[in-house]
Protein backbone atom coordinates (compact mmCIF):
# COMPACT_ATOMS: atom_id res chain seq x y z
CA UNK A 1 0.00 0.00 0.00
CA UNK A 2 1.49 3.48 -0.87
CA UNK A 3 -0.04 6.96 -0.82
CA UNK A 4 -0.40 8.91 -3.80
CA UNK A 5 2.79 11.27 -3.83
CA UNK A 6 3.95 14.00 -6.17
CA UNK A 7 6.43 15.78 -4.40
CA UNK A 8 7.57 19.38 -4.73
CA UNK A 9 10.54 20.35 -3.18
CA UNK A 10 9.95 24.15 -4.70
CA UNK A 11 7.60 25.44 -2.60
CA UNK A 12 8.70 28.75 -2.06
CA UNK A 13 5.98 29.38 1.10
CA UNK A 14 6.67 25.55 2.37
CA UNK A 15 8.20 27.30 5.59
CA UNK A 16 4.41 28.64 6.65
CA UNK A 17 1.91 27.16 8.57
CA UNK A 18 -1.00 26.55 6.34
CA UNK A 19 1.35 25.68 3.79
CA UNK A 20 2.73 22.74 5.80
CA UNK A 21 -0.57 21.62 7.17
CA UNK A 22 -1.62 21.63 3.04
CA UNK A 23 1.18 19.89 1.82
CA UNK A 24 1.49 17.18 5.12
CA UNK A 25 -2.17 16.65 6.23
CA UNK A 26 -5.05 18.19 3.43
CA UNK A 27 -3.28 16.75 0.36
CA UNK A 28 -2.40 13.27 1.10
CA UNK A 29 -5.75 12.90 2.36
CA UNK A 30 -7.15 14.27 -0.59
CA UNK A 31 -4.71 12.53 -2.95
CA UNK A 32 -5.88 8.79 -1.12
CA UNK A 33 -9.66 9.65 -1.25
CA UNK A 34 -11.79 12.41 -3.57
CA UNK A 35 -9.03 12.13 -5.77
CA UNK A 36 -8.39 8.31 -5.89
CA UNK A 37 -11.92 7.73 -5.90
CA UNK A 38 -12.31 10.66 -9.15
CA UNK A 39 -9.29 8.84 -10.91
CA UNK A 40 -10.82 5.14 -10.77
CA UNK A 41 -13.76 6.07 -11.83
CA UNK A 42 -13.13 7.99 -14.86
CA UNK A 43 -10.57 5.07 -15.73
CA UNK A 44 -13.20 2.21 -15.42
CA UNK A 45 -15.53 4.46 -17.24
CA UNK A 46 -13.22 5.49 -20.23
CA UNK A 47 -12.21 1.43 -20.64
CA UNK A 48 -15.96 0.73 -20.74
CA UNK A 49 -17.02 3.54 -23.14
CA UNK A 50 -14.14 4.04 -25.31
CA UNK A 51 -15.56 7.30 -26.47
CA UNK A 52 -15.64 9.38 -22.61
CA UNK A 53 -12.30 10.15 -22.63
CA UNK A 54 -12.59 11.72 -19.34
CA UNK A 55 -9.60 13.35 -17.40
CA UNK A 56 -7.82 12.17 -14.63
CA UNK A 57 -7.30 14.49 -11.47
CA UNK A 58 -3.51 15.12 -11.18
CA UNK A 59 -2.46 14.44 -7.62
CA UNK A 60 -2.36 17.03 -5.63
CA UNK A 61 1.67 18.21 -4.32
CA UNK A 62 3.06 17.20 -1.06
CA UNK A 63 6.14 18.08 0.66
CA UNK A 64 9.32 15.64 -0.11
CA UNK A 65 10.27 14.31 3.32
CA UNK A 66 12.95 12.71 4.90
CA UNK A 67 11.93 8.68 5.96
CA UNK A 68 11.28 8.78 9.20
CA UNK A 69 10.65 12.43 10.12
CA UNK A 70 8.30 14.03 11.97
CA UNK A 71 6.32 15.46 8.14
CA UNK A 72 7.03 11.85 6.81
CA UNK A 73 4.75 10.14 9.65
CA UNK A 74 2.11 12.68 10.12
CA UNK A 75 1.66 12.10 5.91
CA UNK A 76 1.54 8.44 6.41
CA UNK A 77 -1.32 9.19 9.00
CA UNK A 78 -3.34 11.64 6.51
CA UNK A 79 -2.80 9.48 3.54
CA UNK A 80 -3.40 6.29 5.47
CA UNK A 81 -6.86 8.47 6.98
CA UNK A 82 -7.66 9.04 3.23
CA UNK A 83 -7.60 5.18 2.18
CA UNK A 84 -9.84 4.67 4.48
CA UNK A 85 -12.50 6.24 2.73
CA UNK A 86 -12.68 4.09 -0.33
CA UNK A 87 -11.81 1.17 1.27
CA UNK A 88 -14.92 2.09 3.39
CA UNK A 89 -17.17 2.75 0.96
CA UNK A 90 -16.08 -0.38 -0.62
CA UNK A 91 -16.74 -2.62 2.37
CA UNK A 92 -20.05 -1.21 2.95
CA UNK A 93 -21.02 -1.53 -0.77
CA UNK A 94 -19.97 -5.64 -0.38
CA UNK A 95 -22.00 -5.78 2.94
CA UNK A 96 -24.99 -4.70 1.75
CA UNK A 97 -24.82 -7.75 -1.20
CA UNK A 98 -23.22 -9.94 1.27
CA UNK A 99 -25.98 -9.89 3.86
CA UNK A 100 -29.23 -10.71 1.94
CA UNK A 101 -27.24 -13.40 -0.18
CA UNK A 102 -26.46 -15.14 3.22
CA UNK A 103 -29.72 -14.99 4.69
CA UNK A 104 -31.43 -16.50 1.21
CA UNK A 105 -28.96 -18.94 1.77
CA UNK A 106 -29.42 -19.67 5.20
CA UNK A 107 -25.65 -19.38 6.32
CA UNK A 108 -24.82 -19.13 9.89
CA UNK A 109 -22.40 -16.26 10.56
CA UNK A 110 -23.15 -13.18 13.14
CA UNK A 111 -22.30 -9.14 12.74
CA UNK A 112 -18.81 -9.48 13.18
CA UNK A 113 -17.80 -12.41 10.76
CA UNK A 114 -20.33 -10.97 8.12
CA UNK A 115 -18.75 -7.47 8.37
CA UNK A 116 -15.20 -8.61 8.32
CA UNK A 117 -15.61 -10.86 5.15
CA UNK A 118 -17.16 -7.90 3.17
CA UNK A 119 -14.24 -5.68 4.32
CA UNK A 120 -12.03 -8.08 3.02
CA UNK A 121 -14.04 -8.62 -0.07
CA UNK A 122 -14.63 -5.01 -0.63
CA UNK A 123 -10.83 -4.26 -0.05
CA UNK A 124 -9.95 -6.82 -2.79
CA UNK A 125 -12.43 -5.40 -5.30
CA UNK A 126 -11.44 -1.76 -4.70
CA UNK A 127 -7.44 -2.90 -4.96
CA UNK A 128 -8.27 -4.78 -8.64
CA UNK A 129 -10.40 -1.61 -9.64
CA UNK A 130 -7.94 1.24 -8.17
CA UNK A 131 -5.34 2.36 -10.68
CA UNK A 132 -1.70 0.65 -9.90
CA UNK A 133 0.79 3.41 -9.57
CA UNK A 134 4.34 2.53 -10.79
CA UNK A 135 4.97 -0.91 -11.18
CA UNK A 136 2.17 -1.99 -9.07
CA UNK A 137 -0.19 -4.49 -10.87
CA UNK A 138 -3.82 -5.07 -10.26
CA UNK A 139 -3.70 -8.22 -8.86
CA UNK A 140 -1.10 -7.22 -6.04
CA UNK A 141 -2.92 -4.42 -4.96
CA UNK A 142 -5.80 -6.79 -4.91
CA UNK A 143 -4.09 -9.61 -2.77
CA UNK A 144 -2.45 -7.21 -0.66
CA UNK A 145 -5.43 -5.07 -0.04
CA UNK A 146 -7.66 -8.17 0.97
CA UNK A 147 -4.15 -9.35 3.46
CA UNK A 148 -4.06 -6.59 5.22
CA UNK A 149 -7.65 -6.35 5.85
CA UNK A 150 -7.72 -10.04 7.28
CA UNK A 151 -4.93 -8.94 9.91
CA UNK A 152 -6.95 -5.86 10.68
CA UNK A 153 -10.24 -8.28 11.26
CA UNK A 154 -8.48 -11.18 13.15
CA UNK A 155 -6.59 -8.90 15.25
CA UNK A 156 -9.50 -6.48 16.03
CA UNK A 157 -11.67 -9.88 16.96
CA UNK A 158 -8.49 -10.94 19.33
CA UNK A 159 -8.93 -7.50 20.92
CA UNK A 160 -12.11 -7.16 22.03
CA UNK A 161 -10.72 -9.72 23.85
CA UNK A 162 -8.59 -7.85 26.25
CA UNK A 163 -10.03 -5.23 28.70
CA UNK A 164 -10.73 -1.53 26.84
CA UNK A 165 -6.90 0.06 28.04
CA UNK A 166 -5.17 -2.77 26.55
CA UNK A 167 -7.42 -2.96 23.03
CA UNK A 168 -6.55 1.18 22.96
CA UNK A 169 -3.15 -0.11 23.04
CA UNK A 170 -3.55 -2.74 20.60
CA UNK A 171 -5.44 -0.96 17.79
CA UNK A 172 -2.79 0.94 16.09
CA UNK A 173 -0.50 -2.09 16.23
CA UNK A 174 -2.85 -4.44 14.36
CA UNK A 175 -2.99 -1.28 12.03
CA UNK A 176 0.59 -1.43 11.69
CA UNK A 177 0.94 -4.63 11.35
CA UNK A 178 -1.68 -4.99 8.70
CA UNK A 179 -0.33 -2.35 6.73
CA UNK A 180 2.95 -3.68 6.58
CA UNK A 181 1.13 -6.58 5.14
CA UNK A 182 -0.23 -4.90 2.59
CA UNK A 183 2.75 -3.99 1.02
CA UNK A 184 5.05 -6.81 1.83
CA UNK A 185 2.16 -8.76 -0.17
CA UNK A 186 1.96 -6.62 -2.62
CA UNK A 187 5.94 -6.58 -3.54
CA UNK A 188 6.28 -10.36 -3.09
CA UNK A 189 3.44 -10.74 -5.94
CA UNK A 190 4.88 -8.04 -8.59
CA UNK A 191 8.60 -8.83 -7.44
CA UNK A 192 9.53 -6.26 -6.71
CA UNK A 193 12.33 -5.18 -3.86
CA UNK A 194 11.19 -4.67 -0.61
CA UNK A 195 11.93 -1.65 0.96
CA UNK A 196 11.76 -1.29 4.88
CA UNK A 197 10.96 2.69 4.53
CA UNK A 198 7.87 1.93 2.37
CA UNK A 199 7.04 -0.83 4.88
CA UNK A 200 6.99 1.61 7.75
CA UNK A 201 5.22 4.25 5.49
CA UNK A 202 2.93 1.26 4.66
CA UNK A 203 1.97 0.57 8.31
CA UNK A 204 1.49 4.14 9.51
CA UNK A 205 -1.03 4.03 6.73
CA UNK A 206 -2.60 1.52 8.10
CA UNK A 207 -2.35 2.30 11.64
CA UNK A 208 -4.35 5.21 10.96
CA UNK A 209 -6.86 3.00 9.06
CA UNK A 210 -7.35 0.52 11.48
CA UNK A 211 -7.47 3.05 14.41
CA UNK A 212 -10.27 5.10 12.61
CA UNK A 213 -12.16 2.21 11.36
CA UNK A 214 -14.11 1.41 14.15
CA UNK A 215 -15.71 5.03 14.43
CA UNK A 216 -17.00 4.39 10.98
CA UNK A 217 -18.17 0.55 11.05
CA UNK A 218 -19.40 -1.08 7.51
CA UNK A 219 -22.08 -3.39 10.04
CA UNK A 220 -25.31 -2.63 12.05
CA UNK A 221 -25.01 -0.56 15.71
CA UNK A 222 -24.77 -3.20 18.71
CA UNK A 223 -22.93 -5.80 16.63
CA UNK A 224 -26.86 -7.23 16.46
CA UNK A 225 -26.87 -10.52 14.48
CA UNK A 226 -28.05 -10.32 10.78
CA UNK A 227 -27.53 -13.77 9.48
CA UNK A 228 -28.01 -16.76 11.45
CA UNK A 229 -31.87 -16.92 10.64
CA UNK A 230 -32.29 -19.44 13.41
CA UNK A 231 -36.39 -19.89 12.96
CA UNK A 232 -38.59 -19.53 10.13
CA UNK A 233 -41.02 -16.29 10.68
CA UNK A 234 -44.60 -17.70 11.33
CA UNK A 235 -47.85 -15.62 12.01
CA UNK A 236 -49.58 -16.84 14.89
CA UNK A 237 -53.35 -17.61 14.21
CA UNK A 238 -55.03 -14.82 15.29
CA UNK A 239 -52.50 -12.85 17.25
CA UNK A 240 -52.83 -8.95 17.08
CA UNK A 241 -50.01 -8.57 14.80
CA UNK A 242 -49.65 -4.60 15.75
CA UNK A 243 -48.74 -5.28 19.11
CA UNK A 244 -45.32 -7.10 17.96
CA UNK A 245 -44.62 -4.32 15.57
CA UNK A 246 -40.63 -3.56 14.96
CA UNK A 247 -42.02 0.26 15.97
CA UNK A 248 -44.56 -0.23 18.69
CA UNK A 249 -46.82 1.91 20.02
CA UNK A 250 -46.20 1.71 23.59
CA UNK A 251 -49.93 3.63 24.82
CA UNK A 252 -51.36 1.01 23.20
CA UNK A 253 -49.52 -1.87 24.21
CA UNK A 254 -50.06 -0.32 27.74
CA UNK A 255 -53.34 0.01 27.92
CA UNK A 256 -53.66 -4.09 26.78
CA UNK A 257 -50.88 -5.12 29.58
CA UNK A 258 -53.50 -3.44 31.83
CA UNK A 259 -56.83 -5.16 30.67
CA UNK A 260 -54.75 -8.50 31.22
CA UNK A 261 -55.77 -10.43 33.86
CA UNK A 262 -54.20 -13.69 33.88
CA UNK A 263 -51.58 -13.11 36.19
CA UNK A 264 -54.00 -12.30 38.59
CA UNK A 265 -56.16 -15.08 38.43
CA UNK A 266 -53.81 -17.55 37.76
CA UNK A 267 -54.78 -21.19 39.00
CA UNK A 268 -52.28 -24.18 38.85
CA UNK A 269 -52.77 -26.37 35.72
CA UNK A 270 -51.77 -30.14 36.02
CA UNK A 271 -49.70 -31.32 33.39
CA UNK A 272 -49.85 -35.03 32.42
CA UNK A 273 -47.16 -37.27 31.51
CA UNK A 274 -45.96 -36.38 28.12
CA UNK A 275 -46.28 -39.92 26.90
CA UNK A 276 -50.64 -39.26 28.25
CA UNK A 277 -50.97 -36.82 25.80
CA UNK A 278 -52.03 -38.59 22.58
CA UNK A 279 -54.85 -40.08 25.25
CA UNK A 280 -56.55 -36.47 25.89
CA UNK A 281 -59.73 -35.32 24.40
CA UNK A 282 -60.54 -32.41 24.57
CA UNK A 283 -62.75 -32.45 27.94
CA UNK A 284 -59.64 -34.05 29.48
CA UNK A 285 -57.23 -31.04 28.45
CA UNK A 286 -59.54 -28.78 29.44
CA UNK A 287 -60.34 -30.45 33.02
CA UNK A 288 -56.32 -30.21 33.54
CA UNK A 289 -56.69 -26.37 33.59
CA UNK A 290 -55.75 -25.94 29.81
CA UNK A 291 -57.06 -24.88 26.38
CA UNK A 292 -57.01 -27.73 23.42
CA UNK A 293 -55.24 -25.63 20.67
CA UNK A 294 -57.91 -25.81 18.50
CA UNK A 295 -60.27 -24.34 20.49
CA UNK A 296 -57.91 -21.29 21.25
CA UNK A 297 -57.36 -20.94 17.75
CA UNK A 298 -61.38 -20.01 17.57
CA UNK A 299 -60.52 -16.91 20.54
CA UNK A 300 -60.11 -13.04 19.21
CA UNK A 301 -58.60 -10.32 21.07
CA UNK A 302 -58.64 -10.21 24.65
CA UNK A 303 -60.21 -13.28 25.06
CA UNK A 304 -57.53 -14.77 23.36
CA UNK A 305 -54.69 -13.23 25.98
CA UNK A 306 -57.41 -14.14 28.83
CA UNK A 307 -57.69 -17.74 27.55
CA UNK A 308 -55.64 -20.77 29.60
CA UNK A 309 -52.77 -21.48 28.95
CA UNK A 310 -52.58 -24.57 25.92
CA UNK A 311 -51.56 -27.40 26.09
CA UNK A 312 -49.50 -28.39 22.87
CA UNK A 313 -47.94 -31.66 21.82
CA UNK A 314 -44.62 -31.88 23.88
CA UNK A 315 -43.30 -33.96 21.36
CA UNK A 316 -44.31 -31.38 18.84
CA UNK A 317 -42.59 -28.56 20.58
CA UNK A 318 -39.68 -29.99 21.11
CA UNK A 319 -39.45 -30.87 17.09
CA UNK A 320 -40.05 -27.31 16.59
CA UNK A 321 -37.87 -26.26 19.13
CA UNK A 322 -35.17 -27.56 17.56
CA UNK A 323 -35.90 -26.34 14.06
CA UNK A 324 -35.57 -22.96 15.75
CA UNK A 325 -32.47 -23.60 17.67
CA UNK A 326 -30.29 -25.19 15.46
CA UNK A 327 -28.26 -23.16 14.35
CA UNK A 328 -26.93 -21.69 17.78
CA UNK A 329 -23.83 -23.56 18.78
CA UNK A 330 -23.88 -24.80 22.25
CA UNK A 331 -22.17 -23.66 24.89
CA UNK A 332 -18.44 -24.98 25.12
CA UNK A 333 -15.69 -24.99 27.70
CA UNK A 334 -13.90 -22.10 26.23
CA UNK A 335 -14.92 -19.16 24.14
CA UNK A 336 -16.98 -16.81 24.63
CA UNK A 337 -19.86 -16.52 26.95
CA UNK A 338 -23.09 -17.51 25.77
CA UNK A 339 -25.85 -15.70 27.91
CA UNK A 340 -29.58 -16.10 27.84
CA UNK A 341 -32.77 -14.97 29.27
CA UNK A 342 -36.39 -16.32 29.96
CA UNK A 343 -39.50 -15.87 31.43
CA UNK A 344 -40.46 -19.71 31.27
CA UNK A 345 -43.81 -19.13 32.73
CA UNK A 346 -44.94 -20.65 35.71
CA UNK A 347 -42.24 -23.21 35.48
CA UNK A 348 -42.81 -26.37 38.07
CA UNK A 349 -41.27 -29.96 37.92
CA UNK A 350 -44.54 -30.69 35.99
CA UNK A 351 -44.06 -28.33 33.48
CA UNK A 352 -40.20 -29.48 33.46
CA UNK A 353 -40.69 -32.58 32.84
CA UNK A 354 -43.60 -32.22 30.54
CA UNK A 355 -41.33 -30.19 28.62
CA UNK A 356 -38.43 -31.66 28.96
CA UNK A 357 -37.04 -32.74 25.35
CA UNK A 358 -37.53 -28.86 24.48
CA UNK A 359 -36.00 -27.34 27.87
CA UNK A 360 -33.11 -29.94 26.72
CA UNK A 361 -32.47 -28.31 23.66
CA UNK A 362 -33.16 -24.98 24.95
CA UNK A 363 -30.30 -25.25 28.29
CA UNK A 364 -27.27 -26.24 26.62
CA UNK A 365 -27.56 -22.86 24.14
CA UNK A 366 -26.07 -20.85 26.97
CA UNK A 367 -23.44 -20.66 30.09
CA UNK A 368 -26.03 -18.63 32.10
CA UNK A 369 -29.71 -18.59 32.09
CA UNK A 370 -31.89 -16.26 33.69
CA UNK A 371 -34.66 -17.90 34.44
CA UNK A 372 -38.12 -15.59 35.85
CA UNK A 373 -41.78 -17.27 37.06
CA UNK A 374 -39.82 -20.15 38.16
CA UNK A 375 -39.74 -22.29 41.59
CA UNK A 376 -37.30 -24.57 42.33
CA UNK A 377 -38.63 -27.62 41.78
CA UNK A 378 -38.91 -26.72 37.98
CA UNK A 379 -35.24 -25.67 37.97
CA UNK A 380 -34.38 -28.65 39.65
CA UNK A 381 -35.40 -31.02 37.20
CA UNK A 382 -33.96 -29.04 34.31
CA UNK A 383 -30.87 -29.01 35.83
CA UNK A 384 -31.00 -32.77 36.58
CA UNK A 385 -32.08 -33.45 32.55
CA UNK A 386 -29.40 -31.17 31.44
CA UNK A 387 -26.15 -31.51 33.90
CA UNK A 388 -26.73 -28.09 34.66
CA UNK A 389 -26.88 -26.50 38.29
CA UNK A 390 -29.53 -24.33 39.25
CA UNK A 391 -29.66 -21.59 42.07
CA UNK A 392 -33.69 -20.55 43.04
CA UNK A 393 -35.44 -17.94 44.97
CA UNK A 394 -37.85 -18.20 46.59
CA UNK A 395 -41.57 -18.11 45.17
CA UNK A 396 -44.42 -16.18 45.77
CA UNK A 397 -48.03 -17.90 46.41
CA UNK A 398 -48.48 -17.95 42.63
CA UNK A 399 -45.56 -19.99 42.25
CA UNK A 400 -43.31 -17.50 40.52
CA UNK A 401 -39.53 -16.78 41.64
CA UNK A 402 -36.46 -16.36 40.15
CA UNK A 403 -33.59 -18.33 39.26
CA UNK A 404 -30.22 -19.43 37.46
CA UNK A 405 -29.26 -22.81 34.82
CA UNK A 406 -25.55 -22.29 35.27
CA UNK A 407 -23.38 -24.70 33.26
CA UNK A 408 -20.81 -26.15 34.99
CA UNK A 409 -18.08 -23.72 33.11
CA UNK A 410 -19.33 -21.45 35.44
CA UNK A 411 -18.09 -21.86 39.62
CA UNK A 412 -20.67 -19.83 41.76
CA UNK A 413 -19.00 -18.51 44.94
CA UNK A 414 -21.73 -17.22 46.71
CA UNK A 415 -25.38 -16.47 46.20
CA UNK A 416 -27.62 -13.20 47.38
CA UNK A 417 -31.26 -12.65 47.69
CA UNK A 418 -32.76 -8.95 47.66
CA UNK A 419 -36.03 -9.75 49.29
CA UNK A 420 -36.66 -6.28 49.91
CA UNK A 421 -37.55 -6.17 46.44
CA UNK A 422 -40.14 -8.08 46.50
CA UNK A 423 -42.10 -5.64 49.03
CA UNK A 424 -42.16 -2.48 47.64
CA UNK A 425 -44.88 0.09 48.20
CA UNK A 426 -46.89 -1.80 50.58
CA UNK A 427 -47.43 -4.31 47.68
CA UNK A 428 -46.50 -7.47 48.71
CA UNK A 429 -46.30 -11.19 47.14
CA UNK A 430 -43.78 -9.82 44.41
CA UNK A 431 -40.73 -11.44 43.45
CA UNK A 432 -36.98 -10.84 44.97
CA UNK A 433 -33.88 -10.60 43.14
CA UNK A 434 -31.45 -12.96 43.10
CA UNK A 435 -27.76 -12.77 42.44
CA UNK A 436 -24.86 -14.88 41.77
CA UNK A 437 -21.10 -14.03 42.55
CA UNK A 438 -19.51 -16.73 39.59
CA UNK A 439 -15.84 -17.38 38.55
CA UNK A 440 -15.15 -18.31 34.34
CA UNK A 441 -13.15 -21.66 35.22
CA UNK A 442 -11.78 -21.05 31.51
CA UNK A 443 -10.76 -17.37 32.24
CA UNK A 444 -10.46 -17.12 35.77
CA UNK A 445 -12.50 -13.72 35.18
CA UNK A 446 -15.06 -13.06 38.32
CA UNK A 447 -18.60 -11.13 37.71
CA UNK A 448 -22.09 -11.18 39.33
CA UNK A 449 -25.20 -11.83 37.85
CA UNK A 450 -28.81 -10.45 39.26
CA UNK A 451 -32.27 -11.67 37.34
CA UNK A 452 -35.18 -9.61 38.38
CA UNK A 453 -39.15 -9.84 37.69
CA UNK A 454 -40.38 -6.65 38.25
CA UNK A 455 -44.00 -5.84 38.95
CA UNK A 456 -46.27 -6.13 36.45
CA UNK A 457 -48.21 -3.70 34.49
CA UNK A 458 -51.84 -4.85 35.19
CA UNK A 459 -53.58 -2.62 37.61
CA UNK A 460 -52.52 0.73 35.92
CA UNK A 461 -49.30 1.87 33.79
CA UNK A 462 -48.82 5.02 36.06
CA UNK A 463 -49.15 3.16 39.52
CA UNK A 464 -47.24 0.10 38.71
CA UNK A 465 -44.40 1.98 36.76
CA UNK A 466 -43.74 3.89 40.45
CA UNK A 467 -43.26 0.29 41.89
CA UNK A 468 -40.92 -0.81 39.58
CA UNK A 469 -39.23 2.34 39.67
CA UNK A 470 -38.54 1.72 43.56
CA UNK A 471 -37.34 -2.15 42.99
CA UNK A 472 -35.27 -0.65 40.68
CA UNK A 473 -33.57 1.92 42.60
CA UNK A 474 -33.57 -0.21 45.62
CA UNK A 475 -31.51 -2.64 44.09
CA UNK A 476 -29.67 -0.03 42.66
CA UNK A 477 -28.90 1.47 45.93
CA UNK A 478 -27.93 -2.16 47.49
CA UNK A 479 -24.89 -2.79 44.97
CA UNK A 480 -21.48 -1.81 45.51
CA UNK A 481 -20.24 0.80 43.79
CA UNK A 482 -17.53 -1.54 41.86
CA UNK A 483 -20.29 -3.60 40.67
CA UNK A 484 -19.21 -5.29 37.85
CA UNK A 485 -21.56 -7.65 36.27
CA UNK A 486 -25.60 -8.26 34.38
CA UNK A 487 -28.61 -7.47 35.65
CA UNK A 488 -31.40 -9.24 33.78
CA UNK A 489 -35.09 -10.36 33.51
CA UNK A 490 -38.68 -9.60 32.95
CA UNK A 491 -38.54 -5.88 33.52
CA UNK A 492 -42.33 -5.69 32.91
CA UNK A 493 -41.65 -2.34 31.26
CA UNK A 494 -41.14 -1.12 28.05
CA UNK A 495 -37.01 -1.21 27.78
CA UNK A 496 -36.84 0.85 24.58
CA UNK A 497 -39.04 3.47 26.20
CA UNK A 498 -39.07 3.73 29.80
CA UNK A 499 -38.42 5.41 32.35
CA UNK A 500 -38.66 2.52 35.34
CA UNK A 501 -35.50 1.56 34.73
CA UNK A 502 -33.42 5.27 35.63
CA UNK A 503 -32.11 3.97 38.99
CA UNK A 504 -29.64 1.29 36.90
CA UNK A 505 -28.69 3.82 34.33
CA UNK A 506 -27.83 6.17 37.21
CA UNK A 507 -25.09 3.78 38.54
CA UNK A 508 -23.52 3.30 35.56
CA UNK A 509 -25.54 0.72 34.18
CA UNK A 510 -26.10 0.42 30.54
CA UNK A 511 -28.74 -1.61 28.19
CA UNK A 512 -27.49 -4.03 26.13
CA UNK A 513 -28.54 -3.43 22.18
CA UNK A 514 -30.06 -0.18 23.58
CA UNK A 515 -31.71 0.27 19.90
CA UNK A 516 -33.45 -2.86 19.34
CA UNK A 517 -37.35 -3.14 19.17
CA UNK A 518 -37.97 -6.67 18.96
CA UNK A 519 -40.95 -7.92 20.82
CA UNK A 520 -40.05 -10.13 23.62
CA UNK A 521 -43.27 -11.00 24.74
CA UNK A 522 -46.36 -12.36 22.99
CA UNK A 523 -48.70 -9.41 23.78
CA UNK A 524 -46.22 -7.19 22.12
CA UNK A 525 -42.93 -4.73 23.73
CA UNK A 526 -39.61 -5.26 24.54
CA UNK A 527 -39.98 -6.46 28.13
CA UNK A 528 -37.00 -8.36 28.42
CA UNK A 529 -33.20 -7.72 28.34
CA UNK A 530 -29.67 -7.01 29.50
CA UNK A 531 -28.12 -4.50 32.12
CA UNK A 532 -23.97 -4.59 32.43
CA UNK A 533 -21.61 -2.82 34.24
CA UNK A 534 -17.98 -3.10 34.59
CA UNK A 535 -17.52 -4.75 31.42
CA UNK A 536 -15.62 -3.95 28.92
CA UNK A 537 -16.34 -6.52 25.79
CA UNK A 538 -19.22 -5.28 23.58
CA UNK A 539 -21.92 -7.88 23.69
CA UNK A 540 -22.49 -9.43 20.37
CA UNK A 541 -24.96 -11.86 18.80
CA UNK A 542 -27.86 -10.06 20.13
CA UNK A 543 -31.00 -13.07 19.41
CA UNK A 544 -34.96 -12.79 20.13
CA UNK A 545 -36.56 -16.51 19.45
CA UNK A 546 -39.91 -16.05 20.20
CA UNK A 547 -41.42 -19.72 20.40
CA UNK A 548 -44.82 -18.23 20.79
CA UNK A 549 -45.15 -16.88 17.12
CA UNK A 550 -45.07 -20.70 16.02
CA UNK A 551 -48.69 -22.03 15.63
CA UNK A 552 -47.42 -25.26 16.80
CA UNK A 553 -45.73 -24.47 19.76
CA UNK A 554 -48.29 -21.08 20.88
CA UNK A 555 -47.62 -19.73 24.51
CA UNK A 556 -48.05 -23.37 25.63
CA UNK A 557 -43.69 -23.20 26.45
CA UNK A 558 -44.00 -19.36 27.52
CA UNK A 559 -45.45 -16.16 26.33
CA UNK A 560 -41.97 -14.98 26.62
CA UNK A 561 -39.06 -14.87 24.00
CA UNK A 562 -35.78 -16.76 24.58
CA UNK A 563 -33.09 -13.93 24.21
CA UNK A 564 -29.70 -14.25 23.84
CA UNK A 565 -26.50 -12.92 23.82
CA UNK A 566 -22.24 -13.39 23.45
CA UNK A 567 -19.49 -11.67 25.40
CA UNK A 568 -16.16 -12.21 24.58
CA UNK A 569 -15.01 -11.89 28.31
CA UNK A 570 -16.10 -10.51 31.12
CA UNK A 571 -13.32 -7.65 31.41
Amino acid sequence: MKDKLVFNDNIGNKNKPESWLKNNVINPFLNNSAVEIYNTASTLINDVDKQAKIKEIKPLEQSSTKAYSASWFVQGLSAGAGAMVPYLIAGKLTDMALTPTAQALDLTANASQIANLSQIAGAGIWGYAAKPIGNESRLANSLSSMAGFAVFGAGNDLANKLSLTTKIIATPIIGFAGGSVMNITSDLVDKQKINLSDIAKAGTMGLAMNTLMPLLPIHSENNEVKVNPTYETKAMANINDNAISETPDHSALAKLYERSSADNNYVSPQYPHPDDFGTLTSTDIQNRGFAALEELSKLQGEDFYKAPRPLPNPDTVANEVGKLVARIPNASDTGSLKIGEFNMEFLDADKARYFQKAYQQIVPKTHLLFGEEVNEGGLAQIAKDTGYNYYASRANSRGQGVGFLVNPRLEVNKVTSYDNVATVDGIPDERPALRIDFTDKATNEKSSAIVVHLKSMRGGVERTSQVRFDQSNLLANDLEPDFKGIISGDFNTFLDNTHDTKPLYDKGFKLAFSGDHQSTQQMGGRLDGFFLKGIDTTPQNYLVTPFFKDPLITRGLSDHALVLMELNSLK
